[in-house]
């Protein structure tokens, strides 16, 4: 079945990259022909000059561009309406997911696009674990109204959070909805290792931080837990640098490659991160971490992923509130909750395609 997938395609975000190509492999992987929709007006993508644009291609972006040129097959650029038409009259089936898509931020510039509103009337049309991005939906009344007509033509419906669920309840009267694991936790570790070209595992004594929202308050608890636990700090987003050398600025420009972003977290000994794909990738690689709580970009999405693997105390509010020293963590208990959460997660997307 040829399937297209609506995601954040234009994303440089690591955990955005990387959902999508999970999600795609997996589908490949049980005999589909997927294909992710590369739509080409509106999205925000950063750079807003021509220049911004092309620098944003050949430095900054480069090695995560190529990733997805190596690893996703997807349409041709869709540049408006009517060659978005075009594009989908050749696929049999829609799967709108994953990632902060159903946010309602995103209405703004891309209407109801994310939800599968343009699917013809003959695909199935199937939602796998979106994710609201915080604990309600804001929009306007046509919107809302428009949605909940909509939601009914889905084949099936998963969202990523708890709160998702009780939005698509409350919101929109949907109550046949089932909560599923982020498209990363579909895969193993091992697959992971394969996606990065890792063949000699060799941990490390290293502390990985992926913090996207940094603040003294943050970066002194990187300090404090790489001394105390006797880590080396290793960033594992763009590199910092110093305003006073102009060689270390055009390095901070360019975003590592996905590959050097998996095997930093997978060689560490722990993982700090603000990040929900640092927290779920932390989780996969069976890392000891803690979570800082990130109030603007949505908590209840950490909330619900830990709660999931009962490793609710992993996630801090309040860096201040850190007591050490910090206990492991039971990963064989998460494992086979794992285990148990990617069957169920499976066994959604195999009977929403049958």
């Amino acid at each position: 079945m040829r399937i297209g997938i609506i995601t954040f395609e234009f994303n440089y975000n690591y955990g955005a990259i990387l959902q999508a190509t999970a999600l795609f492999d997996y589908l490949r992987g049980i005999g589909h022909n997927p294909l992710i929709i590369n739509r080409g007006w509106k999205k925000e993508e950063g750079g807003g000059n021509l220049i911004g644009k092309m620098i944003g291609r050949l430095w900054s972006n480069k090695l995560i561009i190529d990733f997805k040129n190596q690893h996703w097959n997807m349409t041709a650029p869709v540049k408006d309406q009517s060659s978005l038409n075009s594009t989908l009259s050749n696929i049999d089936a829609i799967i709108t997911g994953s990632d902060q898509i159903w946010n309602s931020a995103c209405i703004e510039k891309m209407g109801l696009y994310y939800f599968g509103i343009d699917a013809l009337p003959s695909q199935k049309l199937i939602a796998y674990a979106p994710s609201f991005g915080k604990n309600r939906f804001e929009a306007n009344k046509h919107e809302i109204d428009t949605l909940k007509t909509h939601f009914r033509r889905f084949e099936a419906i998963s969202v990523r959070e708890d709160d998702g669920v009780q939005i698509m309840q409350n919101v929109f009267g949907i109550n046949n909805v089932s909560r599923v694991l982020d498209p990363t936790m579909l895969m193993d570790k091992d697959y992971y290792l394969r996606l990065a070209g890792i063949r000699d595992l060799k941990q490390k004594d290293s502390l990985a931080y992926y913090i996207l929202d940094n603040n003294p308050q943050k970066q002194r608890w990187i300090d404090t837990l790489s001394r105390n636990l006797g880590l080396k700090p290793v960033n594992i987003n763009k590199p910092e640098y110093s305003d006073s050398s102009l060689i270390e600025k055009i390095r901070s420009l360019r975003y590592p490659s996905i590959e050097s972003w998996l095997k930093n977290i997978v060689e560490s000994k722990f993982v700090l991160t603000d990040s929900f794909h640092g927290t779920v990738f932390s989780v996969i690689f069976n890392r000891n971490f803690l979570t800082f709580g990130n109030s603007a970009r949505g908590n209840s999405r950490f909330e619900s992923l830990l709660s999931m693997f009962e490793l609710q105390s992993r996630l801090i509010v309040n860096p201040d509130e850190i007591m050490l020293p910090i206990e492991g963590i039971n990963y064989h208990k998460v494992n086979m909750l794992l285990s148990k959460y990617r069957k169920e997660s499976s066994d959604f997307l195999i009977n929403a395609l049958s």
